[in-house]
This record gives C-alpha cells, structure tokens and sequence, in this order.
C-alpha cells in the first residue's frame, strides 16, 4: 500500500520522476504483457489525484486499462480513445469489463456548482469561436 501524502510532500522534481521512472523500467515488471488484451478490464476514473483507480481495484500491472477524465465521465473523447484501443486490440472493439469509478468529495460537484452560478458571467475563453460553442452538461 502507498504511504499517505501530505501536502509538504505534493512538490516532486523533475529528477525525482526520472529517478522514479528509471527504477520501475529497470524493475522489467511490464516485460511480456500484452497491450491490449482481448479480455480487459476497462476502468473509467477521475483524475483527482486522491483516488487512484489502480489502488482503489487492487490491480496489477496488465489487469486492465485504466483512463481518467474530470468526473470519471464517458464523454465523446472517451469513447474514441476506448475505439483506438480496439484498433490496438486486433481490430476488435474492447471487450470484457467496464468500470466506472466514482469516489465522494469529487470536485466535478464544485464546478457544476460553479458554471451554473457563472451562467450569465461573460466566457474566460480568448477565442470568439469558443464562447460560442455548445455546453456540455455533465
């Protein structure tokens, strides 16, 4: 199990990532797995950094395939990413399980709270195009 994080600990440098890095590769663990597989878990989890879905599942390295987005949502980018991995999947569509992970306290709560107060404040976008364009309500 990982050790809990304290917000003393949150900044990590670039060299202790590559360090981190070099130690895992020269560790071979993914060595002979294949990706994807046929038969794959598929897990659909948040990006807060406070719940990982590989942890929270107990998953080894090759269980499955694990993508996040803000909110663990299926979006229109979700479903082509999980489609190029079909194609990656010899030419089939993923297959197996999927897992759709949410966890309390999730921050997507705060900014749906917050875009339906901003409502009527003008877009933070410097594109014209864009603050034009559709909402997408989570």
């Amino acid at each position: 199990m990982r050790r809990r994080v304290c917000s003393e600990d949150v900044t990590i440098s670039s060299d202790e990532l590559v360090r981190r890095n070099a130690a895992f590769a020269a560790t071979g663990a993914f060595a002979g797995l294949p990706f994807p597989t046929n038969e794959t878990l598929q897990v659909l989890g948040c990006v807060d950094s406070r719940v990982d879905p590989g942890d929270v599942l107990g998953l080894e390295l090759g269980e499955g395939v694990v993508m996040r987005n803000i909110g663990g949502r299926i979006t229109p980018a979700t479903l082509r990413s999980w489609a190029l991995l079909g194609r990656l999947g010899q030419g089939r569509p993923p297959s197996g399980h999927l897992v759709i992970l949410h966890h309390t306290d999730c921050g997507i709560i705060r900014l749906a709270d917050y875009a339906a107060s901003s409502a009527s404040r003008p877009s933070l976008s410097s594109s014209p195009r864009s603050s034009r364009s559709r909402q997408t309500s989570w």
